[in-house]
């Protein structure tokens, strides 16, 4: 993780790396010491903030700004490092913290009032591309795919057929619907059902979901929010 940091930072203008070091050493803490006033934060690998250490009261007497290499990575990248997901303080302190946050009443209240408010321009927009796909396409223009929803719980997304049955083939139909995400119209009812919202992870395919699962430590973790439709 730091390694990548430190080679990202040496892109960006606006970041002076005053120096680095694998481990804290005398001759490092020194320099840091010299320089105190010159620098605006310190980088520490997280595992090095876990053990107690004598130079990390000092740098805060100091007055050192101390971020962890897992904080200033998901700062530096907008995402979440995968050595994060390993790192049980890591995800002590910030999925519960966050999962209070967005599983929120609040949130949950707006997904219901937002869904009902566009719920007729949805139902108008849907019965159109409803009786087109029927007309063009000639075929039934629903689908119901099975995902994972919030806490590994099966659900069922509604979306319009963009391909023709059996086929991987794109419908003329389709076409149009998936460049402008009108397939995605009916899921106004998943919202509103709550077993999706406005936003929020993609739910994935059962057999994906699993198979990622096999891959990535703590994966199942993502369902601990509730999914959404913009991701």
């Amino acid at each position: 993780t730091l390694d990548t940091i430190i080679s990202e930072m040496a892109k960006y203008a606006n970041y002076d790396l005053l120096l680095s070091s694998a481990e804290i050493t005398d001759e490092i803490l020194d320099a840091v010491y010299k320089r105190i006033n010159d620098i605006n934060f310190i980088i520490v690998s997280s595992e090095l903030l876990t053990v107690s250490q004598k130079w990390q009261q000092t740098l805060l007497f100091k007055g050192a700004i101390v971020k962890s290499d897992l904080d200033f990575f998901e700062e530096l990248f907008f995402r979440v490092p995968r050595v994060a997901l390993n790192n049980n303080r890591w995800l002590l302190e910030y999925i519960s913290s966050r999962r209070i946050r967005i599983e929120s009443f609040i949130k949950r209240f707006a997904d219901i009032i937002c869904s009902l408010l566009l719920m007729p321009f949805c139902l108008t927009i849907g019965i159109i591309i409803y009786l087109l796909i029927l007309v063009i396409d000639k075929q039934f223009p629903l689908f119901v795919q099975e995902r994972v929803g919030l806490k590994g719980k099966t659900i069922y997304i509604y979306k319009f057929k963009t391909m023709f049955e059996g086929t991987e083939n794109v419908t003329k139909m389709g076409k149009f619907l998936r460049k402008f995400r009108l397939d995605e119209f009916p899921q106004i009812i998943n919202i509103f059902i709550g077993d999706t919202s406005f936003v929020g992870p993609r739910p994935l395919w059962t057999k994906e979901y699993e198979y990622v699962n096999s891959l990535i430590d703590n994966h199942p973790l993502r369902t601990i929010v509730r999914p959404g439709i913009t991701g």
